[in-house]
């Protein structure tokens, strides 16, 4: 029986009581403002009734309220788009912790047993909240409304000096004097995927955000290396370039495919075409496919629409004025060929924005899951998703069995027995053999698992993380007591960031 630690929540994580009583209501304040501001706008652009929206903006203005107040949870009543089952399957987790008021019903009727914004577990009530504001922008019959667009188009330029920085560098790439290797650039765009996840307008609600400097990208990097509290880099080459030595490598028959579940818009999702752009380059992978959100989320979340908006609107000279506006319109072009070649696939799932976590994965979207098993690489993205990843819990962060358990779910295709062993044929650093054989999840191990006479492996699995929530594993106690004399909240400041191998999972 693994052990598992208690869930963050309001009681227990004063981050998620700072959350919810602080954060959220500007939040839902910004949003208010924004719609109503830019209605004239959503009218001439996109053929809005500005008295939807006004009507809007009173809902949200309700729900501010409720979420101020403690007040009792509903269920939801609007269908997501092309989606009837995702309805269902949120309420019938509502009705499963206790919810059987709707939004129709007075809220003072509610027992005081009555789930409230207070009493679940954060991760939970995060997720509702954007599932809620969702729920009044459909009932307005808002389909295609993205309420957070304007924000997200903002953040866009105003990150102009990082825009640069990246396309400058990936347009140097086929001319790599003053590089040693692929690995250098591997590393810096990694990083650089890593730290453009800054622009996060969730938690930098104040006001506007703008990422990046004037220095080149590689001397930003260098800079930001003293901010990573795990960084397993050099590893995650390392494991990199011993799979490409299997049937699964480019040079083969067999397509070798990347997974990265996305983040945020804007420069981040830039710097994640720019990584996929080197990976087919540098023929480190065939295919990359990136999974949205399907609907607008955590404020700045992609959606496929933004993905779309940003190789027609967001990289032209039109909306970024000037020489970088020539150079980003040029690699627009080209990723543009790409995702009409299949080299860059999007494709949707309502998992992503469900209140779950990953270790339900197999149960909730059985067909998610086989694709993202059956891919080489799955890259997770940003704060919420490493929440999922670990299951949002108040694990020790320099424990390693807590580590082992926290990424336990996540050893896509990979069998681990009771006793924390995992099945695998793979090539210890110490030896030259492959026999099958069972060594400890995270081993110092260049590990391939092919099981059976199956040409394909299982993943590997990694996340890249700019702390934001107070939850982490794999540490180094030097590291964590280092970190903890600088700040005691350090994990949630947005200043330190993970590359962290999650599969197969590595203690180095």
């Amino acid at each position: 029986m693994v052990e598992l630690a208690p869930r963050l929540d309001f009681k227990h994580s004063a981050f998620a009581r700072h959350t919810i009583r602080h954060r959220w209501p500007v939040i839902l304040a910004q949003l208010i403002d924004s719609v109503y501001r830019n209605r004239i706008r959503y009218q001439k652009d996109e053929g809005i009734d500005p008295e939807k929206l006004k009507s809007l903006t009173g809902c949200i203005g309700q729900l501010r309220y409720e979420v101020t107040t403690d007040k009792p949870i509903t269920l939801l009543s609007s269908v997501l788009p092309s989606c009837n089952e995702e309805l269902e399957v949120w309420n019938s987790r509502l009705r499963a912790i206790g919810v059987e008021l709707t939004g129709e019903d007075d809220l003072k009727g509610a027992t005081s047993q009555h789930p409230s914004w207070h009493s679940l577990p954060w991760l939970f009530t995060e997720c509702y909240l954007y599932r809620r504001i969702m729920d009044h922008v459909f009932h307005h019959g808002l389909l295609s409304f993205d309420p957070f667009a304007a924000k997200k188009h903002s953040g866009l330029k105003g990150s102009v000096a990082l825009l640069e920085q990246l396309l400058r560098f990936l347009s140097l790439l086929e001319d790599t004097c003053g590089y040693t290797s692929d690995e250098e650039i591997f590393e810096t765009l990694f990083q650089a995927a890593l730290w453009a996840n800054e622009f996060d307008l969730s938690l930098h609600a104040q006001g506007e955000h703008h990422v990046g400097g004037t220095s080149d990208l590689p001397t930003h990097i260098r800079r930001m290396l003293d901010c990573m509290v795990v960084n397993d880099t050099h590893e995650l080459w390392r494991f990199w370039i011993n799979r490409m030595k299997g049937p699964s490598s480019v040079s083969s028959k067999q397509e070798h495919i990347t997974s990265i579940v996305l983040d945020n818009a804007g420069p981040e999702l830039v710097a994640d075409l720019c990584l996929a752009e080197f990976l087919i380059r540098s023929q480190l992978t065939s295919k990359v496919v990136f999974y949205p959100k399907c609907i607008p989320w955590f404020v700045s979340d992609v959606t496929a629409a933004d993905i779309d908006w940003l190789l027609k609107i967001g990289l032209s000279t039109e909306f970024l004025p000037g020489p970088i506006g020539v150079l980003a319109h040029t690699w627009a072009g080209k990723w543009t060929e790409r995702f009409e070649s299949g080299e860059f696939i999007v494709r949707n799932s309502t998992f992503w924005t469900l209140p779950c976590d990953f270790s339900e994965l197999a149960a909730n979207e059985r067909t998610l899951c086989d694709a993202l098993t059956q891919s080489d690489v799955v890259v997770f993205k940003g704060d919420l998703n490493y929440r999922k990843l670990v299951g949002d819990r108040s694990w020790i962060p320099d424990n390693p069995q807590h580590k082992l358990n926290a990424f336990r779910a996540m050893q896509l295709g990979r069998t681990v027995s009771s006793d924390g062993l995992i099945d695998c044929k793979c090539t210890p650093v110490s030896e030259s053999t492959s026999d099958s054989r069972k060594h400890p999840l995270g081993a110092p191990v260049d590990c391939r698992c092919h099981t059976g006479d199956s040409p394909s492996s299982p993943p590997l699995v990694i996340a890249l993380r700019v702390a934001k929530a107070d939850v982490a594993v794999g540490l180094s106690p030097e590291m964590l007591r280092k970190v903890t004399t600088e700040s005691s909240d350090w994990w949630t400041l947005g200043r330190y960031g993970l590359v962290q191998l999650v599969s197969p999972l590595y203690f180095g």
